[in-house]
């Protein structure tokens, strides 16, 4: 691809970020998107229909290279099963601006279902192997509890301007994935 239309691109991104911070898709125009890039709003629909086609590709994007970093992530063990914790966590530190976005008041939460969808069709194939015993409706209780804690976990992380790294997030999340509470605190709860 072209250095231009790559460079457009991103920085039609970056605009698009900044604008979500404060405004929702539907209230952002292809002529402020344009202006804030400097670029015609002709130059705008060579690349996208409009603005909801731009985030839906921008979102695609990152779907791929989310299938793609995940795809080669070695199964984990009885162990040490959740193997896919630490490789989500750095593929959404590394999209930290727009991740941080699309969980905003003005972003996409649909973008993390789908997101979700592609974890759990790998996890579920890694699980069916780790824990054959498990029953499809408990694997299913299971990734609901594991994927809902840590995306949330994650948005209060990236929120709170990601102080810790991403693997000791990962970590954070095996320790109470497979300790519960007291596994982080001497004085637990329980």
């Amino acid at each position: 691809m072209d250095r231009r239309v790559v460079r457009t691109r991103q920085q039609l991104r970056e605009a698009l970020t900044e604008l979500l911070k404060t405004k929702s898709v539907q209230d952002i125009t292809v002529c402020e998107l344009a202006d804030k890039v400097d670029i015609s709003r002709g130059t705008f629909y060579l690349h996208y229909k409009n603005v909801f086609d731009m985030l839906e590709k921008i979102e695609q994007e990152m779907l791929e290279e989310l299938a793609t970093t995940i795809r080669d992530v070695p199964i984990g063990t009885r162990e040490q099963p959740f193997s896919l914790v630490s490789p989500c966590y750095q593929f959404f530190a590394q999209h930290a601006e727009l991740t941080t976005v699309l969980m905003g008041p003005h972003g996409d939460w649909g973008f993390f279902r789908r997101a979700g969808h592609l974890i759990k069709a790998r996890s579920l194939d890694d699980w069916k192997i780790l824990y054959p015993e498990l029953t499809p409706k408990m694997t299913d209780y299971l990734f609901s509890f594991i994927f809902g804690g840590s995306l949330h976990m994650m948005e209060v992380w990236m929120i709170g301007g990601q102080k810790e790294t991403p693997e000791q997030m990962a970590e954070y999340t095996r320790q109470l994935v497979a300790k519960g509470v007291a596994s982080i605190s001497k004085n637990a709860l329980l």
